[in-house]
């Protein structure tokens, strides 16, 4: 566990490198979550990203104010797999980051927070970050963290179409999950099926990703991507996932999924 030097806020960082550095800080990290976002988290939910993560230890950046915890950011690791070359792609996924009301100081808190964040891939075998901020936490981390966006997903609402499968086609022989985390991304609430992955979301199908060429018909919410072109359908809404990553390459060729987002 690394402890950081107070910046002019006098917040002090501490760098939560595994399960037992973290546990100690459990409680009051808890405690501020739901404060910054106002909703309960649950014990499933801190297990699933933090104490118990599929390959390796989740990193947990924690900004203290005299006794309690005002800004946190987490890191998952995460790992990709070429489906051409077989080669493994280590990256993290960026979650959970906030700063409680009162303790921004300008933009110093996030600046220092957000580069602590850059900073585990300097430290690591890691070779991005992938992060999907809402359009408040978007200005943010693009202007102050130097991430850049590469491409901004929606749903739409139909039937799947020649046009909607080439897209998704296209896709699948980038690098994308290995089984064994693609099997704990999807978790029971989500179901696999013929080459897709679906949710039922208020009795009606969603669809999140095409894994094969998919061999049966499918009606309901589907995931469009900005880079895809026009879609065929309108947008069911004007929610936008924003797929952002550091430190950015034009090189860079991942595949195009909601089941890299933390989303839903």
């Amino acid at each position: 566990m690394d402890k950081i030097k107070k910046n002019t806020f006098s917040i002090n960082w501490i760098i939560c490198r595994n399960k037992n550095d973290f546990i100690p800080h459990v409680m009051l990290w808890k405690k501020s979550w739901e404060l910054a976002y106002n909703k309960k988290i649950s014990e499933s939910y801190i297990n699933r990203y933090y104490l118990e993560p599929p390959i390796n230890n989740s990193i947990v950046i924690l900004g203290y104010f005299n006794e309690k915890i005002v800004a946190s950011s987490t890191l998952i690791p995460l790992i990709l797999k070429c489906p051409k070359s077989s080669e493994t792609i280590n990256y993290f996924q960026y979650i959970s980051a906030y700063i409680l009301p009162g303790f921004s100081n300008g933009f110093s808190t996030y600046l220092k927070m957000v580069n602590l964040v850059k900073n585990e891939i300097s430290k690591s075998n890691y070779n991005f970050i992938i992060g999907f901020p809402n359009e408040k936490a978007k200005p943010l981390l693009l202007r102050l963290g130097g991430f850049k966006i590469i491409d901004v997903g929606f749903f739409i609402k139909g039937k799947i179409n020649k046009d909607i499968v080439s897209k998704f086609s296209s896709e699948i022989d980038k690098p994308f999950f290995e089984k064994n985390i693609l099997r704990w991304r999807i978790h029971n609430e989500i179901i696999e099926d013929n080459g897709l992955i679906y949710e039922l979301f208020k009795g009606e199908k969603k669809l999140l990703d095409i894994i094969s060429q998919p061999s049966k018909e499918f009606e309901g919410y589907i995931p469009w991507w900005d880079s895809w072109g026009k879609p065929p359908y309108f947008p069911v809404d004007n929610y936008r996932f924003n797929f952002c990553i550091y430190p950015f390459s034009k090189y860079f060729i991942i595949k195009r999924s909601f089941l890299l987002s933390d989303i839903f």
